[in-house]
């Protein structure tokens, strides 16, 4: 068919329009991305200058644009939120859209609801998933899958929580860890004491079953010597423990290669209460299933009371142990080079056996109380009491800061004694009669293995200037004897980190933008305080910008705010760029971070909405005269002014809401009158409407 002269003026803009995106490096936007939303805004700007007859296929067009982005944003926000809300289009520029293609587009959206937060647990493959989902409060109750840029490691199951952030279908994208995107309306309250009242739910597929019989998984779960219930009675010292049913197996109706742990669960809690258990006297849910197509070991909530766990390995004791932990608030037991690289610790690495606890968890659970805690701040000679068994009120851990990453060092002595009498030796390693450095719990959350000490072994930190020595131990009293050297801490530079809001902005050509940005010195506290220059690093050629101001000096573990203005030319297309800033040390090359945002250059073709609330069209002027004149006026980016006419002279002008006048009609000719009303925005783009009223 025959391109029309409206399709073709929108491919030759969209074509030359595209020319500084491909020329320009990607940063962390997405070129594909930015490429179609810049059609899709100058296809929109064609589309209300477009002949009526032409409108349709216009939108057309632009609808099969818009459905592309919308592919390309929902795989976006769940890979990288990041980028997802770097990309997305301001409010006004959504509302400039027809309603056809909102739809398509992602909003602004702001909720609040309970949240429930998931371990996912691939721990064969070393990996594992977060997986945040909000059940509003409304009477609909909507869910909707939360994605954060970083983990807030302080958001537990069971919170209600307001979130503010940019939504795509179910899908939330979130800002950094949170941050002022989200608020905490009632914290979740997590059980890490007394009877855990539990029940096991065992559950197969129609084309699978659980290898266990369910006496044995109640066995391990409940009542054996080295049951879950034994392992966290001894590992909290007494204070948790397990009491409570299993029951099964249960059929659900799904396969093996089904991902949908949540239905799963939901048709376990099903059979069961058909069968006439009453899951209302259980605090603790686990599920026993075999091997599925979502690849996981387990999944666990995180916190809450109640909780759920599920378990895929019906004869790994320590991934019963690992799950529940995760129920008791637990995060990962991890080192440097692996996120489940700490044998010492149920927390870490399953398939191994059951063994207690690592130093940092007990002291997250309380179950190390802080009085048998000694914080270590100077050097000395020092003792550590066994981290397996209280010994009245003598030291079980010790604390060093570590002042780099504003954590701290947890010192645990462990040795072969009940669970840790087989746990703590394996073909993974062997830790019993040693004293082991943890570092916790910085943006991860996890617990992070750094050193394992025997005697005469030492772990040195020159960065933090802390030196630890295994001196010796006594096995019958179980203790071990600790040198620590502490020197001081050296200055340790580190990358300053920078918010920018909003992430993305729309004006249109020949206006001003303004960005603010937040940039916080992470150097350690012992260091001075840094000058950094702020400069825009990418920026459409014939560009200006500026910074207010355009450096900031800030001292460690502060924070300073610019403000960041982008000059739009005039004649600039309609389009999607990518700019970005570089903060720079002034005095130390290399010591520095960028800043990524977006512009949305939006010319305003959308006319206001304007219509005649009074007087009704046909009406009669009454007899005194008076005509009440109301008029309800609307725009995408808002209304400069109402002119009222009364047989096309200018009545009245009206800047602001409500747009309401009177007109006295008394001496009005006999006949019919027409009354005009015609809104306009900032763009200039008006639109009229009017009514006959008869004298």
């Amino acid at each position: 068919m025959k391109r029309t002269f409206w399709i073709r003026l929108f491919m030759s803009l969209v074509i030359s329009s595209l020319s500084f995106l491909i020329a320009s490096p990607s940063f962390a936007h997405d070129e594909e991305i930015n490429g179609l939303t810049t059609q899709i805004l100058q296809g929109n700007a064609i589309y209300h200058r477009a002949p009526a007859a032409e409108k349709s296929k216009m939108l057309e067009k632009i609808l099969g644009l818009a459905a592309n982005r919308k592919a390309l944003m929902l795989g976006k926000i769940k890979s990288d939120s990041g980028t997802f809300l770097l990309h997305a289009l301001p409010s006004k520029v959504r509302d400039s859209l027809p309603a056809e293609v909102q739809s398509l587009i992602e909003r602004q959206i702001e909720v609040s609801g309970e949240l429930t937060v998931t371990w996912a647990d691939d721990i064969r493959h070393g990996r594992s998933e977060t997986l945040y989902e909000l059940v509003t409060d409304e009477t609909s109750k909507h869910k909707f899958n939360l994605h954060f840029v970083g983990d807030p490691t302080s958001l537990m199951s069971g919170s209600k929580i307001k979130v503010k952030g940019v939504a795509l279908d179910s899908e939330i994208g979130l800002a950094a860890g949170g941050g002022p995107s989200v608020k905490t309306l009632s914290a979740a309250s997590t059980s890490t004491a007394a009877v855990q009242q539990a029940i096991v739910l065992v559950g197969n597929f129609l084309d699978s079953a659980v290898p266990c019989t369910t006496a044995d998984i109640h066995a391990r779960m409940f009542t054996n010597s080295d049951s879950i219930h034994n392992y966290y009675q001894e590992t909290s010292f007494g204070q948790a423990s397990f009491s409570g049913d299993t029951y099964g197996p249960y059929t659900i109706n799904y396969s093996s290669s089904s991902t949908d742990y949540t239905g799963w669960a939901n048709a376990l809690d099903q059979a069961a209460t058909a069968t006439g258990v009453n899951l209302a006297n259980y605090n603790r849910k686990v599920y026993v299933l075999t091997p599925n197509g979502t690849r996981y070991s387990g999944y666990g909530l995180y916190g809450g009371n109640p909780s759920r766990a599920w378990i895929y390995h019906c004869d790994w004791p320590d991934l019963y142990a690992h799950e529940l932990g995760h129920n008791f608030g637990l995060q990962h037991a991890s080192t440097p080079s692996s996120e489940y690289g700490d044998f010492s610790c149920v927390m870490g690495y399953s398939q191994v056996g059951l063994r207690q606890l690592n130093a940092p968890h007990k002291v997250q659970t309380n179950w190390v109380p802080s009085s048998r805690v000694q914080t270590v701040t100077s050097s000395g000679t020092y003792q550590l009491s066994l981290l397996e068994q209280t010994n009245g009120s003598s030291i079980q851990v010790i604390k060093i800061p570590k002042t780099d990453t504003n954590e701290y060092y947890y010192l645990g002595y462990r040795s072969p004694v009940g669970f840790d009498a087989t746990g703590l030796s394996t073909s993974y390693g062997d830790y019993r009669d040693t004293t082991d450095v943890h570092s916790c719990c910085g943006s991860s959350g996890n617990t992070n293995l750094l050193g394992v000490l025997r005697d005469g072994s030492s772990f040195n930190d020159p960065i933090n200037g802390v030196s630890i020595l295994q001196t010796g131990h006594d096995a019958t009293a179980g203790t071990a004897t600790l040198s620590i050297t502490t020197t001081g801490a050296p200055c340790t530079s580190n990358a300053p980190t920078v918010a920018v809001s909003p992430l993305s902005g729309s004006g249109g050509a020949g206006t001003s933008l303004t960005y603010n940005l937040s940039l916080t010195n992470q150097d350690s506290s012992v260091c001075g305080n840094v000058t950094f220059s702020l400069a825009a690093s990418v920026l459409p050629s014939g560009w200006l910008s500026t910074f207010s101001p355009s450096s900031l000096q800030i001292a460690p573990g502060a924070s300073g705010t610019s403000t960041w203005t982008i000059d739009i030319p005039a004649g600039v297309p309609d389009g999607s760029y990518p700019i970005q800033a570089t903060i720079a040390d002034v005095a130390n090359v290399g010591h520095g971070t960028f800043a990524d945002a977006t512009v949305v250059a939006l010319t305003d073709s959308s006319p206001p909405t304007v219509s005649m609330t009074s007087p009704l069209d046909g009406s009669s002027i009454l007899s005194n005269g008076q005509v009440k004149i109301s008029v309800s006026a609307s725009d995408n980016i808002g209304i400069t002014k109402v002119e009222v006419r009364i047989d096309g002279a200018l009545k009245a002008t009206l800047s602001s809401m409500p747009y309401a006048t009177t007109w006295n009609g008394k001496r009005a000719a006999k006949g019919p009158h027409t009354i005009q009303a015609t809104a306009y925005d900032a763009a200039g783009n008006n639109a009229s409407a009017s009514v006959t009223v008869v004298r």
